[in-house]
């Protein structure tokens, strides 16, 4: 178990600051993100018969944040970056891997990072509507899945071949603020990625197949930027000396 303490300061970014004079506009006079946060982590790892490995992690965080950095979409239609005020974030994050000896492995993460405004007040003074509300266009809920196995001696006493699988979600989440009548929203995500390397000489020469969103899933960053479709890629590797 891991108790921790941080002050934490989060300075902007250049394209905070400048833009990147085409879809964002920059803001010269941002003031840097400040936090206190709080993390407390428990880990676990058991072995049974030399053979079978499991390995769990739960992490718990808090997030005081003053001149929070948020992301918005002003008048003119392109991205600007202002100091929010106060937002508090609650959140955690758990992964649990089974391992038999170095042949198989699987696990999953799922996380949650729940942060909402805490400026009770807008700059006329009056009660925000947006109080309390979960900070927009920011996935809150997310995780994913992997699994590999592999096969030794294939072709060679020396070379392994390994079959790999790799999940993704990420829960749908809203483009502006819900209190203003929030409507469009980034949907639901799911992508599916596999993977098949060799591994010949004990790891000296490597050849990798990757297949990256092989359901040719549509996929969204913020703002419902979509994302590449599906891509292959082969891969090859030499290390000088082992």
């Amino acid at each position: 178990m891991k108790l921790s303490y941080e002050r934490a300061l989060r300075l902007p970014t250049e394209r905070e600051l400048f833009g990147d004079g085409d879809y964002e506009e920059g803001d010269a006079v941002l003031k840097p993100e400040k936090s206190n946060n709080i993390n407390l982590n428990f880990n676990y790892e058991h072995t049974l018969a030399d053979a079978h490995t499991i390995v769990a992690d739960l992490g718990l965080n808090y997030r005081n944040v003053q001149d929070y950095i948020i992301r918005t979409i002003n008048s003119k239609g392109v991205a600007v970056s202002t100091n929010h005020g106060h937002v508090v974030g609650q959140g955690f994050d758990a992964t649990i891997h089974y391992i038999y000896k170095d042949i198989f492995t699987i696990g999953g993460n799922y996380s949650i990072q729940n942060m909402r405004n805490r400026e009770r007040y807008n700059s006329n003074g009056a009660l925000s509507v947006t109080y309390n509300n979960r900070v927009p266009n920011i996935p809150y809920a997310f995780g994913n899945m992997d699994a590999s196995y592999t096969l030794k001696h294939v072709l060679g006493k020396y070379n392994k071949l390994t079959i790999g699988y790799d999940m993704r979600y990420v829960h749908r989440f809203y483009r502006s603020w819900s209190g203003d009548g929030a409507k469009l929203y980034v949907p639901e995500q799911y992508s599916h990625d596999a993977n098949l390397t060799y591994s010949i000489y004990g790891g000296r020469y490597n050849i990798s197949f990757e297949a990256n969103n092989f359901t040719n899933s549509l996929l969204y960053d913020n703002y419902s930027l979509q994302k590449p479709g599906r891509t292959f890629a082969v891969k090859f590797r030499y290390v000088w000396s082992k």
